[in-house]
């Protein structure tokens, strides 16, 4: 299945993804986790494990279900650069960086 996401640099996980989401693909529960959300907010969160292909490659992640629109993290893009447009309707390019070993939930 193929989602839209939005980078959010604030985040620190891998993946964010809608609840309703995550029960229709039927990912593994691995357990909660708390984390701070916009503003500072300290909130609990489900977490799944989940299998992604991003930049080209497959891997394994690890996904929280959260009431927000699908988001990828930091976490997801380390040893990857971003190029992005900041202009509305923007080109967002996302490639390896060269000799960098990519996130990995592990």
């Amino acid at each position: 299945m193929t989602v839209d996401a939005i980078v959010d640099t604030g985040f620190d996980g891998f993946l964010s993804l809608p609840t309703n989401l995550v029960e229709q693909l039927n990912l593994d529960f691995v357990g909660r986790r708390k984390s701070a959300v916009f503003g500072g907010e300290i909130v609990m969160f489900d977490i799944y494990l989940a299998a992604v292909e991003f930049a080209g490659e497959g891997r394994g992640v690890v996904a929280f279900a959260a009431d927000n629109p699908p988001l990828i993290g930091m976490s997801l893009l380390y040893g990857l650069q971003m190029t992005m447009e900041t202009v509305d309707g923007g080109e967002l390019i996302i490639t390896r960086l060269p000799h960098e070993p990519i996130g990995e939930a592990g």
